[in-house]
């Protein structure tokens, strides 16, 4: 539910590194990729073939053409659902293939067409965006899939602390870092014992300047969703 990978800008992408984010996306996973994916090989030579290489079956999408954005040049955009979200730097024009479309670029000469587009492989879906990723860009995909608060029932916190969650033996492990030169407040949603006190810690804590906090816990998010 939870699995996604970001794969933004493979410019190197050999055929079995295609076959493996084919059996990733096949197998559940999500996964994201981006302008100029695939247009070289392994020896970063650029080969006679359309981009994006070798995940042009994955993605279900052929690029038909391209272009550099440049200073001087308006900004570009793609509308998601109504939403206009940043499109920078390169632009793919692209073709599906099999692949659904999600936006669609607005601006420039090929204002209308797909930007953005999404191929269901298997259990999962692979999505391709004909553009660079900006903050704001790279913040719409995480709410729009789902992915802005992933562990949300667990733990709510702000943007200074780090969070890394490692799971072994059916049970979770968050390590929380904190990097300011300040103490600063999070939200233990659910009883979790803190490895480093050996305590059990619910509610609102606080997390010392360059702080550290390992948190297990025994359920998994979807055990919790279903209580």
């Amino acid at each position: 539910k939870y699995d996604l990978l970001i794969y933004p800008h493979a410019t190197i992408l050999a055929e079995e590194t295609a076959e493996i984010l084919t059996a990733y996306v096949s197998g559940g996973g999500k996964l994201i990729m981006g302008a100029r994916t695939g247009y070289k090989d392994e020896y970063g030579r650029c080969p006679m073939r359309p981009m994006p290489g070798f995940a042009a079956g994955l993605c279900g999408v052929r690029v038909k053409d391209h272009t550099c954005l440049g200073p001087g040049d308006d900004p570009v955009y793609a509308i998601w659902e109504d939403e206009q979200i940043e499109a920078p730097v390169f632009n793919d024009i692209l073709e599906p293939e099999g692949a659904r479309v999600l936006a669609a670029f607005k601006g420039n000469y090929y204002d209308g067409s797909p930007a953005l587009v999404a191929n269901d492989v298997g259990k999962g879906t692979a999505h391709y965006f004909g553009a660079g990723f900006s903050a704001g860009t790279a913040e719409a995909f995480l709410r729009k899939l789902g992915m802005a608060s992933p562990f949300a029932q667990w733990l709510e916190l702000p943007e200074e602390v780090e969070l890394a969650v490692r799971s072994k033996n059916g049970r979770h492990y968050c390590f929380l870092l904190n990097y300011m030169p300040y103490s600063t407040g999070i939200d233990i949603r659910r009883p979790m014992k803190d490895l480093l006190s050996g305590e059990t810690v619910s509610g609102r804590t606080l997390l010392e300047k360059y702080g550290v906090m390992v948190l297990e816990c025994a359920e998994s998010m979807e055990d919790q969703e279903n209580r």
